[in-house]
């Protein structure tokens, strides 16, 4: 901007004013619609990510795997201990007879695993509310809400979408949410089920 030898601003005609508020609404709305496309940008991240977990519990069947024998030229040579089927497991559990007690448990227990779960959930969409909007920056404040003739010509802008809210009245994040919990639970029922084989000994 012009300054005057006083250092303050020229007054400007009611043209150059015009063209001024003119020139800063467009920069604003550019300012808005690049907003947008980071928030849809971050929107699809968090769906992905809920997807690729989701995936992660439906690619493994539930229940013991399958044995897998090998083949009869190869079996004749192999150790006892690599034969054993060769599988990736979803989680470890430890399981130990309580003396104190006198039974059989598990750890870790099946909500301190849920509950990790929801946090790795909630760390998702924690990682979109951390990310601001242009539109309320500092920087874009002489756009967003410029001085003309030294009065503030625009009353303060919002900051836009709330993220946040979107995500929570998502349908298609609430089923995928709903789903990856059930998955869990599934494959999970199966450690109850295995410790039960050992309470009758």
């Amino acid at each position: 901007l012009a300054m005057t030898m006083t250092g303050h601003a020229p007054k400007r005609s009611f043209l150059q004013q015009a063209q001024l508020r003119s020139v800063c609404n467009k920069i604003t709305n550019y300012i808005r619609v690049v907003d947008y496309i980071v928030v849809s940008t971050l929107h699809q991240l968090l769906m992905s990510s809920l997807e690729d977990l989701l995936q992660l519990f439906e690619s493994v069947a539930v229940g013991p795997p399958e044995e897998e024998e090998p083949p009869l030229e190869e079996a004749a040579g192999m150790p006892k201990a690599l034969k054993a089927h060769k599988y990736t497991p979803l989680f470890l559990v430890e399981v130990y007879f309580d003396a104190a007690q006198e039974s059989i448990e598990f750890s870790p227990a099946g909500a301190d695993f849920a509950a990790k779960i929801d946090s790795v959930m909630n760390e998702f969409v924690g990682m979109v509310r951390t990310v601001g909007t242009l539109i309320s920056h500092e920087s874009f404040k002489e756009y967003t809400q410029p001085l003309i003739n030294g009065r503030q010509d625009a009353v303060e802008v919002s900051e836009g979408f709330d993220i946040v809210g979107l995500i929570d009245e998502n349908d298609d994040y609430n089923e995928k949410v709903d789903a990856i919990k059930v998955a869990f639970e599934l494959h999970f029922s199966e450690v109850v089920e295995y410790v039960k084989v050992f309470e009758p000994h």
